[in-house]
């Protein structure tokens, strides 16, 4: 596969995270302000303020995909300039 699509493919995915993080983000405030609907309505009688490790832990499923996608742009723009520039270093760094 050639760096261009390589970079087309790391830019669509990153981009679908970011917007799959920020609809995780949202779903989770709607949750919150639905909790609270819920509060107000049956006046805390229905216990629904006692949260779960999984709907806590949830939003944060995310964080090693971001951090690989991040690691994986960083890579590949490393990349792209070292077969850019060329280099021939004793050390290899590419």
């Amino acid at each position: 596969m050639s760096q261009r699509w390589r970079r087309v493919l790391v830019t669509l995915m990153t981009g679908l995270s970011i917007f799959l993080i920020y609809e995780a983000f949202k779903s989770f405030r709607d949750l919150l302000s639905e909790r609270d609907g819920m509060n107000l309505l049956w006046k805390n009688q229905i216990g629904q303020n006692v949260w779960g490790i999984g709907q806590i832990v949830a939003p944060f499923s995310w964080a090693p995909l971001i951090v690989d996608m991040i690691y994986a742009a960083v890579d590949i723009s490393k990349q792209q300039h070292c077969i850019e520039e060329d280099v021939d270093l004793p050390v290899q760094m590419c």
